[in-house]
């Protein structure tokens, strides 16, 4: 319960940000936050009425390895949102060169 409540205020206090990013970046990242919340306290919440047959049974440790899935993918949401919003919103310029690779003038 004191997860569900954590989220709802992390929720709350994100909405000022959310309203100033774009819209696009603001979707992918309430997508990513609720896949993640779903993972870390939807699963967690079955998993705990499911404890009394022990964390050794087949049922327990699928779930575990769903919640952990469902975590680890909307970090990977995020991720994925904010690489976006750099490719679409952020003017970066990439130089790449070799150490090999100097000015005409040095040696």
């Amino acid at each position: 319960m004191i997860g569900i409540a954590i989220a709802i205020v992390v929720a709350l206090v994100s909405i000022p940000f959310l309203r100033r990013i774009p819209r696009t970046t603001a979707l992918r990242l309430m997508v990513a936050g609720s896949v993640y919340v779903a993972g870390a306290v939807g699963f967690e919440m079955i998993e705990s009425a499911i404890f009394e047959p022990g964390p050794e049974s087949p049922l327990y440790v699928t779930l575990v390895c769903i919640e952990e899935s469902a975590e680890i993918a909307g970090m990977l949401l995020a991720l994925r949102a904010m690489l976006y919003h750099l490719t679409d919103h952020v003017p970066v310029r990439l130089s790449l060169r070799r150490d090999g690779d100097r000015s005409a003038g040095s040696t």
